[in-house]
């Protein structure tokens, strides 16, 4: 039996993430925006990426 894919279009966490990143600053966390914003910045310099952004193909 094959499992399903609930999921089925590429994840897109970085996406997600860089969504979500202006929610603290609503609740007054400046700073907690700014980090977020680093780490995903220096995730996507350290050439770490998803299908999405790398433009790999999808899975089989």
């Amino acid at each position: 039996m094959q499992g399903i894919d609930v999921f089925p279009g590429p994840a897109n966490p970085i996406g997600e993430v860089g969504s979500a990143a202006p929610m603290p600053e609503h609740f007054g966390l400046p700073e907690q925006v700014a980090r977020l914003n680093r780490a995903i910045e220096a995730t996507t310099a350290a050439g770490i990426l998803t299908r999405d952004v790398d433009q790999l193909p999808p899975r089989t």
